[in-house]
């Protein structure tokens, strides 16, 4: 065996030579290594956005939850406050009414006041006039009245007309106006009955008389 073909034991077998940056392996590896790197981190960067983007989900349901939340408290807000309004609205208008009411009875009642201090002067000036009425009235009856001896006869047109007159001017200045000469005609019946006074007790006569003179001086205004 030759030289040139045993090989040495010594022999060390050379390692793989690592490429140049320059030759086209190192470029393949190296462009490799990039998109590695590059998928790597786009890969953490999607991931990161995801757990952010379902954070932000997460988050955007809350808060559309305590929306939901404030909107219904606001709604209910709206509702108690018209409730209040219309409630405060209609006691308003029930205090104004009442108020109202209130002063058509305080004016009804002011009215019938002064009407009923009118009747209570007309009633005692009435009653204070009632016994000079009554006792010219029964004065001039005495007087119209004929003698026992003479022959009882109807008055005549004249003496009827001149007694009318006389009975419609007493009872004037007794403050009576004779619109109601029945209810007159009590009160004189009543006060010629208290002095002992024979008046004419017929049904209606007095007050007849006191309807024939007003009716007198009605016609003598119109003549």
């Amino acid at each position: 065996m030759t030289a040139s073909s045993t090989p040495s034991a010594n022999a060390i077998t050379a390692p793989t030579a690592t490429p140049s940056g320059s030759e086209p392996g190192y470029l393949k590896m190296h462009q490799a290594q990039q998109r590695q790197q590059g998928e790597s981190s786009a890969g953490e960067r999607l991931e990161a956005a995801e757990l952010r983007a379902l954070a932000l989900e997460q988050e955007n349901i809350k808060l559309r939850a305590r929306l939901a939340i404030l909107e219904r408290h606001h709604q209910q807000a709206i509702d108690d406050s018209e409730e209040h309004r219309r409630a405060a609205s209609d006691e308003r208008r029930k205090r104004t009414l009442g108020e109202e009411h209130r002063r058509e009875l305080t004016e009804a009642l002011e009215i019938a006041e002064a009407k009923t201090a009118k009747a209570e002067v007309k009633f005692e000036q009435a009653v204070r006039a009632l016994p000079a009425l009554s006792q010219q009235l029964i004065e001039l009856a005495q007087l119209l009245k004929p003698p026992a001896d003479a022959t009882t006869k109807p008055l005549d047109s004249r003496e009827r007309a001149t007694f009318e007159r006389l009975v419609y001017v007493l009872a004037r200045e007794a403050k009576y106006r004779l619109e109601k000469p029945y209810a007159d005609a009590d009160l004189i019946l009543q006060y010629a009955d208290t002095i002992g006074a024979k008046v004419p007790t017929g049904k209606g006569l007095i007050a007849k008389k006191l309807e024939a003179a007003a009716a007198r001086f009605a016609k003598d205004q119109e003549e």
